[in-house]
């Protein structure tokens, strides 16, 4: 999708994101990629994205089981909502 594709249908990124952002529960304990101190069981992305987003992590912990997701580092959590450009551009990031 282009960035304007994904404007129309998601809305312009805005710094709160509140007027499109809902948070969910994960089925399953994750860790900050960067510091694996740091515990995180919910998430904040798009209300249009919230059941697939839940859709996909019960799938994972239900093909993969704990122990294997922890095994293969599944459980690291790098983000979902990023509100900043691209780099080397003036496209809004798409994460």
């Amino acid at each position: 999708m282009t960035t304007n594709q994904v404007i129309a249908k998601y809305g312009k990124p805005n710094e709160t994101g509140f007027d499109y952002l809902t948070v969910i529960e994960l089925p399953y304990p994750m860790y900050l990629s960067y510091d694996k101190n740091v515990k995180v069981t919910r998430m904040s992305c798009h209300k249009l994205l919230a059941e697939t987003f839940k859709t996909i992590f019960a799938d994972i912990l239900y093909t993969y089981g704990l122990d294997e997701i922890q095994r293969l580092k599944i459980d690291e959590f790098g983000g979902c909502f990023n509100y900043r450009k691209m780099r080397n551009g003036n496209a809004w990031s798409k994460h």
